[in-house]
């Protein structure tokens, strides 16, 4: 079965690879074992959408490594099929990341980067509670085309004031 999975990762990336970190040349360039270490890391899993048995989309959770910073996690790789849009999926992936997150006490934020042109999706991940906390300019390269990232944070663990906080959280938390 993980045979499988190298052909539905890049057969989407192809159909509209902009919002891709990576071509979809460099994927299909990734070892299959190499996508199942990644899929199987600690701290890290993947949650999919099926039409049947097609994988139509996925999003993937990782834990930072590091002892000062095991309070957050990432989601990346959100997509969905341009065949399944419009449909709410990419909020049920979220939802799905989340609710598995909620039986950690230990993660606390949940952070993910959108390109700005994906009004979209910006849109749905503020509508799940996601807070905007800066534009990182030419974050990607497609060529000879950048694409800036808007880094979001949802709150998982709310700490009460003055235990924890620092300006930068107060800032998210007032603002």
């Amino acid at each position: 079965m993980p045979q499988h999975i190298g052909p539905c990762v890049s057969k989407p990336l192809s159909a509209n690879p902009a919002p891709s970190a990576s071509p979809p040349k460099e994927h299909r360039r990734i070892p299959l074992h190499a996508i199942v270490d990644l899929i199987l890391k600690p701290d890290s899993f993947l949650v999919g959408a099926f039409d049947d048995e097609a994988l139509v989309g996925t999003a993937r959770f990782d834990r930072e490594p590091n002892a000062k910073e095991r309070h957050k996690g990432h989601i990346y790789g959100v997509y969905v099929t341009a065949s399944h849009r419009g449909r709410g999926l990419a909020k049920s992936l979220i939802a799905a990341v989340v609710a598995e997150l909620k039986s950690d006490p230990t993660c606390e934020h949940l952070l993910l980067s959108v390109g700005t042109f994906n009004l979209a999706a910006r849109s749905a991940y503020r509508a799940m509670g996601f807070v905007p906390y800066g534009i990182e300019p030419r974050a990607l390269k497609a060529g000879h085309e950048y694409i800036d990232e808007e880094h979001m944070i949802l709150r998982l663990e709310c700490h009460p004031p003055g235990q924890g906080s620092t300006t930068a959280s107060r800032m998210l938390r007032d603002g």
